[in-house]
């Protein structure tokens, strides 16, 4: 009766890599990468971005004092002033985390949630003073479009409203400014979420993500701290200070692994050279042995009578 198959809990047919990642889940592969790139860039495209819209708002300050429309004025001067805020914090972050310094990178990511948040306050004030003001906003829209600069303002650049470089006529540019404004209206609104409020929850996410990368010891973009570099460690810098040594700085010796401990290796004698002493084996160095080894022990014999000399003999005791 032929048995059942084996259930194996490791397939030897793939690598134990390749296993752990389709293993793996989505969302911790994507963690594990590092966004350090992905920060850079969305934080230069937000510098870009709040500076182009500052400047924006700077110009429309003009074209509103000009045109003595005091509550359009004063949303765009609270405009600048916000985009102008949220610039200059990409602008730190930018720094941060090209130094790689956690400190830095730390106060980002708490001023992540302060530029998020004055952008989708700016964000929702254009669309109220776009919805609240309107009629300020038309007034305005026909003076331009009458003298041709309707371009001079920055809500104007582009349809549906009346760009013509020649002047139009009071009726047509009111009719045609009213028009326009009735269209934009639900985009203003919509581009609070799309625009201001969901950008700014990505960004806070990005930064939020890139900060427990560089805090998690196990993480490859961790960073110590106190070190631009995870790698750098206190450990591997001499106790030397140029301002108080004048010597030239030790250099660190670097670690060599371990070597395996090997026995040293005593030769040994012949059996022929095997005795008690030194002093032994250079008088008499015996018969050879080839048995098994064994102590030599000698002891001397003196008969000096016998022999009629004053040396004595040597008797081998090991065999007895």
């Amino acid at each position: 009766m032929r048995p059942p198959p084996l259930q194996l809990k490791i397939d030897n047919r793939y690598p134990a890599s390749s296993r752990r990642g389709r293993a793996a889940p989505f969302f911790a592969a994507l963690y594990h990468a590092n966004w350090r790139n992905i920060v850079l860039a969305v934080s230069g495209v937000n510098a870009l971005r709040f500076t182009l819209s500052a400047l924006n708002a700077y110009h429309d300050v003009d074209v509103d004092n000009n045109l003595h429309l005091p509550h359009l004025a004063g949303a765009s001067s609270s405009l600048c002033s916000m985009y102008l805020t949220a610039g200059l914090i990409d602008i730190f972050g930018i720094l941060g985390v090209s130094m790689q310094r956690v400190i830095f990178i730390r106060i980002y990511s708490c001023l992540a949630v302060v530029s998020a948040f004055i952008v989708t306050v700016a964000g929702a004030v254009a669309a109220l003073t776009f919805y609240i003001f309107g009629g300020d906003v038309i007034q305005e829209c026909t003076v331009l479009a009458m003298n041709g600069e309707l371009a001079s303002k920055s809500i104007f650049r582009g349809r549906p409203w009346p760009l013509m470089q020649h002047g139009m006529k009071s009726t047509d540019a009111e009719t045609a400014c009213y028009t326009a404004w009735l269209s934009e209206v639900p985009s203003q609104i919509t581009s609070v979420f799309l625009f201001s409020l969901l950008p700014s929850i990505i960004y806070c996410l990005l930064v939020y993500v890139y900060y427990r990368q560089i805090t998690d010891p196990a993480h490859p973009a961790y960073l110590k701290e106190g070190h631009p570099d995870s790698s750098m460690q206190m450990d591997d810098w001499p106790s030397y200070s140029p301002l108080y040594n004048s010597a030239s700085a030790p250099t660190v010796p670097k670690e060599q692994p371990p070597q395996p401990s090997r026995k040293k290796r005593v030769p040994r004698l012949p059996a022929l050279m095997q005795s008690s002493s030194p002093m032994e084996y250079l008088m008499t160095p015996g018969p050879p042995s080839f048995g098994p080894s064994k102590v030599q022990t000698y002891e001397p014999y003196i008969h000096a009578a016998e022999s009629g000399s004053s040396i004595g003999y040597w008797v081998d005791k090991r065999n007895r």
